[in-house]
């Protein structure tokens, strides 16, 4: 899922349909996927911080999850909407500085990928993020860090 601001919706609709078409999928309706994702606020501490601290703070401001952001990763922190500044600034008065507070998508459900269609989604991905009217990117796929070793590897 895409967000985009743009002066000319006509041109970045064909650009974004030819962007797909090259990475060899299509571009779907608009709002045609929106419903694969919950609008949430997204919280990223470090992921070297104690998980029970982590976890206490997040709660007692109102989050709604919390969990690694990958193997290793930091940790992501999920609220409601209208909960993210008061778990960012829960955060802030423990005297841990969150590297990310913003309103995000998050995938209901996620689709593992491996081999050529993780190199596929990857590119496409990059291509939409690096494109001057996207604002965001939303993706549902999951690649693991095995995976994204070998591929780092083929492209180095």
């Amino acid at each position: 899922m895409v967000d985009v601001v743009t002066d000319n919706g006509a041109r970045t609709v064909a650009e974004g349909g030819n962007m797909c078409t090259k990475a060899g999928g299509n571009l779907g309706e608009s709002g045609s996927v929106g419903w694969m994702f919950d609008r949430r606020g997204q919280v990223l501490v470090d992921g070297s911080l104690d998980e029970d601290r982590v976890t206490e703070i997040a709660l007692e401001a109102g989050a709604e999850d919390v969990r690694r952001n990958g193997e290793g990763g930091e940790w992501q922190v999920v609220t409601g909407p209208t909960d993210l500044d008061a778990v960012r600034q829960a955060f802030e008065t423990a005297g841990i500085t969150p590297s990310t507070a913003e309103l995000t998508r998050i995938p209901k459900d996620t689709i593992k990928v491996n081999g050529a269609q993780a190199s596929q989604v990857l590119r496409l991905f990059e291509t939409l993020e690096d494109h001057d009217d996207v604002q965001k990117v939303h993706a549902n796929f999951e690649i693991s860090d095995e995976e994204m070793e070998r591929l780092a590897a083929e492209a180095g």
